[in-house]
């Protein structure tokens, strides 16, 4: 009775886990979405998700060792490798996310860079000429 009490008690946890980890993988995807997120934000995300992916693997074998028919093992291996996929596409998510955010940047930076001399007056050499005689 203890091993099934225990057991209900970890699958609760993980249920509350998971539905956390649902959140903000939701959040995450907004976030993606946005034009307006920053490189915090996404590592923010990235961290936290690493961390329930980190606490579901702890938990799935000490379900595993207190679950006792074999169809109920095959299901808690089934959700747990669907659940922990669905972690990973998010970070893979996330991370091109924060690729692309970088690289914007880095695109951004240079076509500033090439259109600052176009921003500076140039005289010919007749502005010039005149610009300096008149003074």
């Amino acid at each position: 009775m203890a091993d099934q009490d225990s057991a209900t008690r970890k699958r609760r946890v993980r249920a509350g886990q998971k539905s956390s980890t649902t959140r903000i993988i939701a959040q995450a995807h907004e976030a993606i979405e946005s034009t307006q997120t920053s490189l915090a934000t996404f590592e923010r995300f990235l961290s936290t998700l690493r961390e329930k992916g980190d606490i579901n693997l702890r938990l799935d074998p000490e379900i595993l060792e207190v679950t006792l028919e074999e169809e109920d093992v095959i299901k808690e291996i089934e959700e747990a490798d669907v659940y922990r996929e669905k972690i990973e596409l998010a970070i893979v998510a996330i991370e091109q996310a924060v690729i692309d955010m970088k690289a914007s940047r880095i695109v951004s930076d240079r076509s500033e860079d090439r259109t600052r001399p176009s921003n500076v007056s140039v005289d010919t050499p007749n502005e010039t000429l005149t610009r300096l005689t008149s003074r």
